[in-house]
């Protein structure tokens, strides 16, 4: 082993010291490159999923106030995308509303439906319910939950708690709740 004097330690740590810094350097470059890629990413994915989340709106759509009626609820008001903002600021999106003067549907459409979209349509539909806007205030509101893709476990859960489930049948979709079925209905006061 040879013999290292002071002077080449310093020179080993001020090498060290350049070096630190120029990593550093390229870290934080390569970090906001990487933030860049990934902020970039975020706005693709959510371009895709706005997309597929307007697909599946324009699969319920237009046939909505017909599979209602079939479901001996007579509806004459189809509202898409409404935005409610209470004191100025956003509120609440609802995909699709429909009404008349006596009941109201507040149908949430996904992609795919799960359990806890579901649970979330109930506590947006309690908050309506308290906070009604115009359209649903004084009626009868009903909850509806649509999925271009859905499990037969939460199918029975939307069921259960009392929801109508509209999911894809053939080339179009249908209401899936039996004839039988007994839809939850929040009285909406009318103030």
């Amino acid at each position: 082993m040879e013999n290292v004097n002071y002077e080449q330690v310093l020179a080993l740590l001020e090498q060290t010291g350049r070096q630190s810094v120029e990593t550093y350097q390229q870290i934080r470059t390569l970090s906001a490159e990487t933030d860049k890629q990934i902020k970039e990413l975020s706005r693709k994915i959510e371009k895709i999923t706005d997309t597929l989340g307007r697909f599946a709106e324009e699969q319920v759509r237009p046939k909505i106030l017909e599979l209602f009626r079939l479901s001996n609820i007579e509806l004459e008001a189809t509202f898409q995308n409404v935005i409610i903002q209470k004191n100025g600021k956003f509120w609440m999106e609802i995909d699709l509303l429909l009404a008349n003067s006596i009941y109201s549907v507040v149908v949430d459409v996904k992609n795919t439906l799960r359990q806890g979209d579901v649970d979330y349509h109930i506590e947006r539909l309690e908050k309506l319910q308290q906070t009604p806007n115009h359209v649903v205030r004084g009626t009868t509101m009903y909850g509806a939950v649509a999925g271009m893709i859905l499990t037969p476990e939460v199918e029975r859960y939307a069921i259960k708690k009392g929801l109508f489930v509209i999911k894809p049948k053939g080339d179009g979709v249908e209401i899936s709740n039996t004839k039988d079925f007994k839809p939850k209905g929040w009285e909406v006061i009318n103030s």
